[in-house]
């Protein structure tokens, strides 16, 4: 589950942005990215299975090293 934080109240508003961006842009990329994978002849499912351990390093590198 996600981490409790508390917000000031004209904060949430911001709070509810970022993460809303973050995962929508998270599955336009990937969509965007399987579509490109579709032309050359690879399956939807295959497609995923190829991207994801590049999302998830990168997702990986983002923890430990941070977005700098």
């Amino acid at each position: 589950g996600n981490q409790v934080f508390f917000i000031p109240q004209e904060k949430k508003s911001q709070y509810h942005l970022a993460n809303v961006v973050v995962s929508n842009l998270v599955l336009s990329l990937f969509e965007k990215g399987t579509s490109y994978l579709l032309n050359c002849g690879i399956n939807e499912e295959e497609a995923i299975a190829l991207l994801m351990p590049l999302a998830k390093e990168n997702l990986d590198n983002i923890l430990k090293k941070g977005i700098k």
